[in-house]
């Protein structure tokens, strides 16, 4: 393989001959495509070649450009057959969506879907239309022709296809929150590679294999598919994906605590990326800052992120923002730059925010298009039991009147099903908003749903008289968990803690995850004597219960009762100086707010 030589951390100088020797060939194989695009078309069998020539170039040498090349295919289109004019267009819209002008390829698409290709070169365009409006976050078009193109494997039975097609699958359902499917269609993607001996296909199903175990936190399984995925992708001339497969591993291996083996294979990734693929420049780059994070190196890591930022944000790409943000927040606090370190954490805040935005949409638009899909498919029934008795009716006057009352009967029936199926959606769209309004670490309610709510049940309690508490929990000294034990550990003592505070204070109380480390609970009807021996009894279970760190985690808690004409601002400020006033009294304690003064 070109560079494979380059891989080492101590060939620097072979790496910059190897990058000048793919220039010279990259520049070769442009000047022999031109040679043979100047020349006259000859015939179809000549006109393919070249075609097939541009297309091999558009896989293994994604650095070069293409547009002289497609160009004058394009010129050169009418003298094509129809399949080769699809092939064509194929290659313009592939070539467009690569430079990022994805509204243009996706022209191409609407005219070759408007040709009514066959059945194979209709699924390649399906799913390169499915990728391109992805990017463009069209996620009701993606989503629409990914099922249109998984619903004409049957007809194709192209292994290549298959392959492609349920990694695209894959994809498109891990970014939709869809774990149990990505891993399926990953497997059945790779399934369908092991069925050819193509090496290049194997790379990419074990790579989207990869990337869904990772997603759903199965971290050693991911890193068996990797490295299984990775022994294909070198025997590849692919640069761009072999680099992709180093750096899946190079993350996974992060979070498995292996860094000297994850910095190897950032290496790696970094110089197949090279001079080819930006953001896989970029995600190098990002995963060189995770890792002098996890080893104390502060402020290069700074240095990295500072550029990284910049960079996430001309594309707007806030997923990988968010993280570089975090990343830089954890370094500037470790470094005592408590200042830096708020900036960079609301800046995280910010682009999470546009993510979970972009997430819910897209989510959103999957949901509506397999509704729609089940629509269709009711509709298509509809229509053929209606040919079906117009062709009876046809045959006989003298059933007529029967015929129309099996329709109407039968009508009744599928309107009765539709309604069935309405209902069922309804419940669906609602059981999402519900989540919508959960925090998706703990199951407990978000910061805005949590004092909605709040704010209705002191309204009710006011009304009737009864008693209402507030109190704030706060955990002490999180950050050092997190620091000592990683991320994943603190989220799981997040979950135990979140358990414990449902546990002790029941279902009929309103309790929410509002901050990082900070829950707090409603409870109408309860006094804050009575708060305080439950914030107690919580406190008592927490001092002798283990925690996923191997010891006991502490918390303070601030309680305060709602007073005559009080509302949720006041009330929640007295809970919260409570909440701080015990943690000036050394932390793992219960503080009770004063009385309101003029109660």
């Amino acid at each position: 393989m070109l560079e494979s030589g380059c891989r080492s951390p101590g060939r620097l100088n072979s790496c910059s001959d190897l990058s000048l020797e793919r220039g010279m060939h990259i520049g070769l194989c442009l000047l022999v495509a031109l040679l043979l695009l100047a020349g006259p078309v000859k015939a179809g069998d000549d006109l393919q070649k070249r075609i097939d020539f541009a297309a091999e170039l558009q896989i293994n040498e994604p650095g070069s450009n293409l547009n002289p090349v497609i160009d004058q295919l394009l010129s050169d289109i009418e003298q094509a057959t129809p399949g080769q004019q699809v092939s064509i267009r194929l290659l313009a819209a592939r070539n467009l969506g690569l430079q990022g002008r994805i509204v243009e390829g996706l022209e191409f698409i609407d005219q070759i879907l408007a040709a009514e290709p066959e059945p194979g070169q209709r699924l390649t365009t399906y799913r390169l239309s499915a990728n391109l409006a992805m990017n463009l976050g069209d996620y009701e078009r993606a989503f629409a022709d990914l099922m249109e193109a998984v619903a004409l494997i049957p007809e194709t039975g192209s292994p290549f296809e298959e392959t492609n097609l349920y990694g695209l699958a894959s994809y498109f359902h891990g970014l939709a929150g869809e774990s149990f499917s990505a891993i399926s269609y990953a497997q059945r993607s790779l399934e369908s590679a092991q069925e050819t001996d193509n090496p290049r296909l194997a790379c990419l199903a074990y790579g989207r294999l990869t990337a869904a175990f990772e997603a759903d936190d199965r971290l050693i399984e991911a890193e068996q598919s990797g490295r299984q995925g990775l022994s294909y992708c070198e025997q590849t001339d692919d640069p761009v994906t072999t680099g992709w497969i180093h750096a899946l591993l190079a993350s996974v291996l992060i979070s498995l605590g292996e860094l000297d083996q994850a910095e190897a294979m950032i290496a790696q990734a970094t110089a197949n990326h090279s001079d080819v693929y930006h953001q896989g420049q970029l995600n190098s780059q990002r995963l060189l800052a995770r890792l002098m994070i996890e080893r104390s190196q502060f402020e290069p890591a700074l240095e990295k992120l500072d550029n990284l930022i910049s960079a996430y944000e001309k594309l707007a790409l806030w997923e990988r923002l968010a993280e570089v943000h975090w990343l830089a927040a954890r370094a500037a606090a470790s470094l005592g730059q408590t200042r830096l370190a708020y900036d960079h954490t609301l800046k995280h805040i910010d682009a999470r925010e546009r993510f979970l935005s972009n997430e819910r949409a897209l989510r959103l638009a999957y949901l509506e298009v397999e509704f729609a899909s089940k629509q269709r498919e009711q509709e298509l029934m509809l229509l053929r039991e209606q040919a079906r008795v117009e062709s009876l009716r046809r045959e006989t006057i003298e059933q007529q009147a029967l015929f129309r009352k099996f329709a109407y009967g039968f009508g009744l029936f599928l309107l009765l099903i539709l309604l069935l199926l309405l209902l069922h959606a309804v419940r669906r769209r609602r059981h999402f908003q519900h989540l919508s309004r959960r925090d998706g670490l703990s199951g407990l309610l978000n910061h805005t749903s949590f004092f909605e709510a709040v704010e209705q049940t002191m309204g009710k309690a006011q009304r009737d008289g009864q008693p209402l508490t507030l109190l704030m929990a706060d955990m002490d000294h999180f950050k050092q968990i997190n620091d000592r034990h990683g991320h994943l550990k603190g989220d799981a003592v997040l979950r135990q803690t979140a358990a414990g505070l449902a546990n002790t204070f029941g279902k009929q109380s309103l309790i929410g995850r509002i901050g990082g480390e900070e829950f707090a609970v409603c409870l109408s009807g309860v006094t804050i004597r009575q708060a305080a021996e439950l914030a107690e009894k919580l406190r008592e279970d927490m001092g002798t219960t283990t925690s996923t760190i191997g010891r006991p985690v502490t918390m303070s808690f601030g309680i305060a009762e709602m007073a005559a004409g009080e509302n949720l601002d006041q009330l929640r400020k007295r809970a919260d100086d409570a909440l701080y006033q015990a943690k000036r009294n050394g932390r793992d304690r219960v503080e009770l707010a004063p009385a309101r003064q003029g109660e």
